[in-house]
């Protein structure tokens, strides 16, 4: 039976690490066995030491967007932590350059869709102008029109008009989506991974 599989993903430097870190926490508390797909754009896995500290078993993709140079290996890897590990619960971390788009396609294909079910697309983001290339400032919209959750981070930085006009910004684009506002990524995960309501937009 395929097991959950979870995709975070956002804009570089929202805190998908610190949130990653309180998710694999609350599956430690459980009991459960998590295992982590990492994706950075450089040769070398930054975040995964720290992740493989709470996870069953971290598969570090580096070396390239998972939506493109790694997309065989995210199989792979899936299939390596749900055969050889035992997961029963994944959950990928995406570089800031990678398309959630190319890889929801990539973890449903028919191969991979026996081993995981794509559960939730969460993507992390705050509202600072960090992205100046348009890649970047793609990938970003992508994150946000994809995702089941919006996380908006750090509002702990800016002032509250301005922390509106970014809200709005977000909402327009993806109304459908839950919305939580953080600092420091604070969120419960039993909230967060809690069933959706998809019947209507929610209310605002």
């Amino acid at each position: 039976m395929p097991i959950p599989f979870y995709l975070l993903c956002g804009s570089l430097g929202a805190g998908k690490t610190t949130l990653l870190m309180r998710l694999l926490e609350f599956w430690k508390a459980q009991g459960r066995r998590a295992g982590v797909l990492m994706n950075e754009a450089g040769e070398i896995s930054i975040d995964g030491p720290r992740a493989g500290t709470l996870a069953e078993q971290v598969m570090n993709l580096a070396g390239g967007c998972v939506c493109c140079d790694t997309k065989e290996d995210l199989s792979w890897g899936i299939a390596q932590l749900v055969q050889d590990a035992q997961a029963d619960v994944l959950i990928l971390e995406c570089s800031g350059l990678a398309d959630p788009a190319e890889v929801v396609d990539a973890v449903t294909d028919l191969y991979t869709a026996r081993l995981a079910t794509l559960e939730r697309v969460i993507a992390l983001l705050h509202p600072i102008a960090s992205e100046t290339s348009h890649s970047s400032q793609y990938v970003t919209a992508q994150s946000i029109r994809c995702a089941d959750e919006l996380i908006l981070n750090k509002q702990d930085l800016y002032v509250p008009g301005h922390w509106e006009e970014f809200k709005r910004s977000i909402l327009s684009q993806n109304p459908y989506a839950r919305l939580w506002e953080t600092t420091q990524a604070r969120i419960e995960p039993s909230a967060l991974l809690a069933p959706i309501q998809r019947h209507a937009p929610p209310m605002r």
